[in-house]
């Protein structure tokens, strides 16, 4: 039955009032103590005039209306909205409009944000929840707070961060902290997910708009990049987390720092995206395989921007770096990926220019030869001896196509791109034969010298291995070893004398051919110090780039009375002119007395008629 004519008058006398009530706070003709109350009440067109910022309260006032919404929001885990509606016997129409209280608290006085972040742990628990999207019990609740929740958590790291709010370090820490206390891990793991990775591929079960969505990567990316900025602790908890739930795909293994540079490449980059990177790749050392590929791809990406790439090349040079020295394994990574075809890239784009450098340039060039440094001084070591050969082809193909270039210091860059092809190769260590991968045959005895056939390996052994195969150097050998000089002994550390191994090997396969690349260099210089070429010990300094090849007299390397030189004299041949390999030596633990990276020294002895018949 319809109701009665007494009750419609009464219903229509509440209605009047309460438009009436409603009208004097639009019209902000009620007092701010008024206005307090109707927002304690749940009054929906009290809080929805808070919030749009019209109303000018004091911070006292402000406070009270901030204690009263956290109130609100505590009870959001065990009750529903509409019994606690009920309960303080409002007519509010949806929670969210508490959460935009507390964002319009924060502009009016940044000073709540400690007060709001201690407080908003139930907030937090329902919102970072993404797997039963509970809000006062209600999906539709969740979806619809979502977009103002985030906000409100970058507005709380950004004002704990980038204002004067706070009056030191430790109190933005507390701020963090307490944040994270709240949801422990999960709070973290849901910021890094918000960061352009909740997106309808990665999650299509979180039913939001694209203006939504876009919002949220853009408030997930900025508060992950100010937190890894300012809390060196979370950096690598950051880096390391996985960019979707693993409630959601416990199979996920894509980092953070791998998924922003994925998001980079297909969006555009920001200055701030480059600076999270530095921060986790170089200062925190947060790198693998998919980091390295990326990065690489990215930077072909980039190939025509020059700004973006300066600040490219500078992560990348560290990135291949660990400990202060190149590491074998990254720079490996970096190879197959393409790093020296895109550093190419980069050289030829600049090769052509003469003037107008700007230092920009000239800063992109001094990465680049980092990089190309970085590749050489490993180039002997396996896992980037084989990658280096891998790409071989494609990275002579390139460089074969920049003949054009007439800028000096790129046309260093190319010079340093052929020396660590030079580094590179199989030879027979007698005939410098080019060797296949089924056609080596190695000492039997040491496993250091590789040849083409059984007959070269035996004319090997003739010619002076014979007197170095597993033997020591010392002084009564000098004259005719071949083979490790430096360090004298194996080391007892099975990985490192299986490393040291690997890069003597490797040493020997190209030491022939360098000594018939550089023979008119040798004998250029033979003939300047008048000496007889069995008097003549070569150095090949393969630690600098380019290689470096000086022809010194006996004499220079030894004392005029030392037992060494006397050995030398004795023990030599005069068919044959010596010659020293001196490479680097990143194995671990190996350093000398001055705690500098170790030397792999090598001798060989190769016949003086071999420089001109360039066997």
């Amino acid at each position: 039955m319809g109701a009665s004519k007494k009750q419609r008058g009464k219903q229509r006398k509440a209605a009047k009032s309460k438009a009436a009530e409603r009208d004097g706070i639009l019209a902000v003709s009620q007092s701010p103590t008024k206005l307090i109350s109707l927002i304690q009440r749940g009054d929906n067109a009290a809080t929805a005039m808070y919030c749009s910022g019209d109303y000018t309260l004091s911070r006292v006032q402000n406070e009270t209306v901030v204690t009263s919404v956290l109130g609100f929001l505590q009870r959001c885990e065990s009750e529903t909205f509409d019994s606690v509606i009920a309960d303080i016997g409002g007519d509010l129409e949806t929670p969210l409009t508490w959460i935009d209280s507390m964002l319009c608290a924060i502009r009016s006085n940044s000073s709540f944000v400690s007060i709001i972040a201690k407080n908003i742990g139930h907030l937090m628990r329902c919102m970072c929840d993404d797997m039963n999207k509970l809000f006062f019990q209600s999906n539709q609740h969740w979806k619809e707070s979502f977009k103002p929740f985030v906000q409100l958590i970058w507005f709380i790291i950004y004002e704990t961060f980038e204002t004067d709010i706070l009056d030191c370090s430790a109190e933005k820490e507390e701020v963090i902290k307490t944040l994270l206390h709240h949801e422990n891990e999960n709070f973290l793991a849901s910021i890094v997910q918000w960061s352009s990775f909740w997106n309808r591929s990665n999650r299509p079960d979180i039913e939001l708009g694209f203006d939504s969505r876009k919002m949220i990567y853009n408030c997930g990316r900025l508060s992950t990049h100010l937190l890894v900025k300012n809390v060196v602790d979370l950096r690598k908890t950051i880096a390391t987390m996985p960019i979707i739930s693993r409630e959601y795909d416990p199979s996920c293994t894509v980092s953070y720092v791998a998924g922003i540079v994925d998001y980079m490449m297909y969006n555009e980059c920001q200055k701030e995206d480059f600076e999270t990177l530095h921060h986790l790749v170089v200062d925190t050392d947060c790198v693998d395989q998919s980091v390295i590929e990326g990065m690489v791809n990215l930077g072909f990406k980039l190939s025509a921007d020059l700004e973006r790439s300066i600040l490219l090349m500078n992560i990348s040079r560290e990135m291949i770096v660990q400990k202060e020295q190149p590491s074998d394994t990254r720079v490996a990574f970096a190879i197959r990926a393409g790093l020296v075809e895109m550093c190419l890239t980069f050289v030829g784009r600049f090769g052509r220019q003469t003037t107008n450098e700007n230092d920009i340039q000239t800063a992109l060039l001094c990465h680049i030869e980092g990089i190309f440094k970085s590749i050489y001084d490993v180039a002997l070591h396996k896992k980037t001896w084989k990658a280096i050969r891998h790409q071989r082809q494609v990275i002579e193909a390139r460089s074969n196509h920049l003949d054009f270039i007439t800028h000096d210091n790129c046309k260093k860059l190319v010079l340093m791109v052929k020396s660590i092809l030079d580094m590179n190769g199989a030879y027979c260590c007698h005939c410098n034969k080019s060797l296949g991968r089924k056609e080596r045959f190695q000492c039997g005895e040491c496993n250091r010298m590789t040849y083409c056939s059984r007959s070269c390996q035996r004319s090997d052994w003739l010619n002076g291995h014979s007197h170095a195969c597993c033997k020591t150097y010392n002084d009564d050998n000098c004259g005719q070893f071949q083979g490790r000089a430096v360090p004298p002994t194996i080391p007892e550390d099975e990985r490192t004398a299986s490393k040291l191994g690997e890069l003597e090997i490797n040493n020997n396969m190209i030491q022939l051919k360098l000594f018939l690349d550089h023979s008119a260099t040798i004998l250029e210089q033979a003939k300047s110090l008048n000496i007889p070429l069995y008097d003549c010990i070569v150095k090949f300094e393969l630690r600098y780039c380019p290689l470096k090849v000086t022809t010194h007299h006996y004499t220079e390397l030894y004392d005029d009375e030392s037992v060494g030189k006397k050995q030398y004299e004795a023990s030599r041949s005069e068919k044959n002119i010596t010659c020293m390999f001196s490479s680097h030596n990143f194995i671990g633990g190996m350093t000398n007395h001055l705690g500098k990276s170790a030397v792999l020294g090598m001798q060989r002895l190769f016949p003086c008629e071999w420089l001109t018949d360039k066997k």
